[in-house]
């Protein structure tokens, strides 16, 4: 059962977030977050039967949030995307978005967590300095050859 909720959230996750569905459709939401504090619930303490009912509970409850997100036509809010010199770069929490951000925009996406970014952040100090002396910085290029002069962007 915890694998059919877990498929039936992907769908949605892939997409949205709950942020998003509270927006839309706050009382869906809440039926859902109520919905899965049961569920939760019974898988710790229940018997199979409740963790059945509270498990296709879930599943129902998923699906209508992926109807209602696609009757609202409310984009994707799972992920950002951002381009630079030919490589697109996805960032997300939710590893169910990879495959959805991959279906959209190709095989070659770059997928990272807010995590993985921080790391790299912190793990450039210069720029980290950089950003804490003038916050509102930002890199526009960065030259690929330490003695190549600086092109002014077009």
């Amino acid at each position: 059962m915890i694998g059919r909720e877990s498929a039936a959230a992907a769908v949605f996750e892939s997409r949205w977030t709950m942020r998003a569905l509270k927006r839309v459709d706050a009382g869906l939401h809440q039926a859902l977050d109520e919905q899965r504090s049961l569920f939760h619930e019974a898988i710790l303490t229940g018997e199979d039967d409740q963790i059945r009912e509270h498990g296709d509970a879930m599943c129902r409850g998923w699906q209508a949030a992926v109807v209602r997100m696609e009757q609202a036509q409310e984009p994707d809010d799972s992920y950002v995307l951002g381009m630079s010199g030919g490589v697109t770069v996805a960032i997300g929490s939710q590893r169910s978005a990879s495959a959805r951000v991959r279906e959209l925009h190709g095989d070659r996406v770059v997928w990272l967590t807010p995590d993985e970014i921080a790391a790299m952040f912190a793990g450039m100090q210069t720029v980290a300095t950089v950003k804490a002396l003038w916050p509102g910085a930002e890199i526009t290029r960065v030259e690929r050859y330490p003695d190549e002069p600086a092109q002014e962007d077009a």
